[in-house]
């Protein structure tokens, strides 16, 4: 996702070279590589990423919408439009609603480079949101369990949610700006760099910095007007603020003459690296960075009792949520806390649980119990 990720900043990155007035002869089209930077720099990123988050899928869908949704205005071509609101669809089945701000570009791009046609921008965002609507009800008509799943959705997630009837409410939503703010210290050092060196006339606020600014925006703000907050929830939104600060900051990184006499050394240093980061990474393959002995316990477990299991176990154990993803990843096996089943979890000092027997496992922190 991560890699994706990269492709999606540095297509959308391109594409704005070719739609406008900047010439392709300055630094700034050779520099595909700064906005990768700044959003991989990102705090909140590294955590994302390392966890696969759902956030980190909804915004590989999120940014190629975005570029198929500009490429559609440019080209005035309606299939990509169409593509842009189908990736849009699937954005929002990754992880819910928030998944449509990408509806928003075609009247944001009308906004920024031709304001007179606001008009065709507004239907043009219009057709898109209807279109990604069409394909979702399509999905939840010929999917089986949708209707289902939707239903569930709408009344015990969203809507309690909005309404902070489950979740507890944040005490100040503005509070999320500022953790918008903290993921681009490394942006913000580099601005002020520049700024003491060259002076503010470095920077140039282009169309399509506003633009780039703009989506990010939008994909953050109506965030700030719902109950629930967390960090991980500005993900989608990252790239494009990576997208304007790289634009404001790339004229200002003009390669020097010497620096351009010594890329061949700066590339095999690269790649050299590159190499040595794909070794590492493959020798840590299989190997646990915590929670070793739990995963081995969980491995232990599944393999004597087989995928689909249903395992009974006391409350303390009900909001263990690493214990309950591996079991459901390793295993495909369940935790019930609320009914007994022919299997029982406990901790291996726990007392002794009447009308089962203890199974012989080669386990370190579990036992498990079986119904006599």
């Amino acid at each position: 996702m991560a890699i994706l990720t990269a492709v999606g900043i540095s297509l959308n990155w391109r594409l704005f070279l070719k739609v406008t007035p900047l010439e392709e002869v300055s630094p700034f089209s050779n520099m595909a590589w700064l906005p990768v930077l700044f959003w991989v720099t990102s705090p909140i990123v590294f955590w994302s990423y390392q966890n696969n988050m759902l956030e980190c899928t909804m915004t590989v869908f999120v940014l190629f919408s975005v570029y198929f949704a500009v490429k559609s205005v440019w080209k005035s071509n309606h299939w990509l439009l169409v593509m842009a609101a189908f990736l849009t669809a699937v954005a929002v089945l990754c992880k819910g609603s928030v998944g449509l701000f990408p509806v928003i570009v075609p009247f944001l791009y009308g906004i920024t480079y031709n304001p007179k046609g606001i008009v065709g921008a507004a239907f043009r965002s219009i057709l898109m949101l209807v279109l990604a609507l069409t394909f979702l009800c399509t999905v939840i008509l010929l999917v089986p369990g949708m209707r289902e799943y939707l239903d569930y959705y709408l009344h015990k997630q969203l809507l309690p949610t909005l309404s902070g009837i489950r979740e507890k409410q944040v005490e100040n939503p503005f509070a999320f700006l500022l953790d918008l703010v903290s993921q681009f210290a490394l942006p913000a050092v580099l601005l002020l760099v520049i700024s003491a060196k060259r002076g503010f006339r470095a920077f140039s606020l282009t169309k399509p910095a506003v633009f780039f600014f703009a989506v990010g925006l939008a994909g953050t703000l109506p965030l700030v007007f719902t109950p629930k907050q967390s960090a991980h929830y500005l993900v989608p939104a990252l790239p494009f603020f990576a997208l304007g600060f790289a634009v404001v900051s790339s004229k200002a990184l003009t390669w020097s003459e010497t620096f351009s006499n010594r890329k061949a050394i700066f590339e095999k240093v690269a790649w050299f690296v590159l190499t040595v980061t794909i070794f590492l990474s493959l020798s840590f393959w299989g190997k646990y960075s915590r929670d070793a002995q739990k995963i081995q316990d969980v491995k232990a477990i599944c393999a004597r009792i087989g995928p689909n299991s249903i395992i009974s176990v006391s409350k303390h154990f009900s909001n263990d949520w690493l214990l309950i993803a591996y079991f459901g990843r390793i295993g495909n096996v369940s935790l019930d806390s609320n009914q007994p089943h022919d299997l029982w979890l406990t901790d291996k000092a726990g007392v002794k649980l009447e009308g089962y027997e203890p199974l012989d496992l080669a386990t370190t922190e579990y036992r498990l119990w079986k119904r006599k």
